[in-house]
């Protein structure tokens, strides 16, 4: 019975249950990838933007996107709102808000350093507004005529 309890307070307690909760970045990989520890504890999680692909750190903008995220989030009080299930790597995809309020997904789409991800992103039309609008501009990745997606750059690694 006493493990019992304790499984349910640690459910209780991890952030994976499909709420909002909040937490402080404390590491960030790559542009659509961070660490968050949330606030009223529990382990760290490792979270995965949901419905943007950023530049791999290797490749072009690669680098750029992960400062934006890392000058915007780091240490920050952000909130973490999950979408749907753990991807295959067991990160919690999630819609991250920033302390003004805007998701770091605006955020790196506005600076023309993500694609709006087709195949994982439902009903982004708003964003992808946002990322038509940066690609007319020409900011950030769209400086260049024809950048490579993340998920094409991946692909030729392989």
């Amino acid at each position: 019975m006493r493990s019992l309890f304790f499984a349910v307070v640690l459910f209780m307690l991890t952030p994976d249950n499909g709420e909002a909760w909040l937490g402080r970045a404390i590491a960030i990989a790559d542009g659509d990838t961070l660490t968050i520890e949330p606030i009223d504890g529990g382990m760290p999680r490792k979270i995965r933007l949901y419905g943007i692909d950023a530049p791999e750190r290797r490749q072009p903008g690669g680098e750029a996107a992960r400062g934006v995220v890392l000058d915007s989030a780091l240490y920050q009080l952000v909130n973490v709102e999950p979408v749907g299930k753990p991807d295959r790597y067991k990160r919690t995809v999630a819609i991250v808000y920033l302390p003004s309020g805007v998701s770091l997904q605006v955020q790196l789409l506005q600076a023309g350093l993500a694609w709006v991800w087709p195949r994982y992103c439902r009903n982004c039309e708003a964003w992808q507004a946002l990322q038509d609008a940066a690609r007319r501009s020409g900011r950030g990745l769209w400086a260049d005529p024809d950048p490579v997606s993340p998920w094409e750059w991946r692909r030729q690694k392989r």
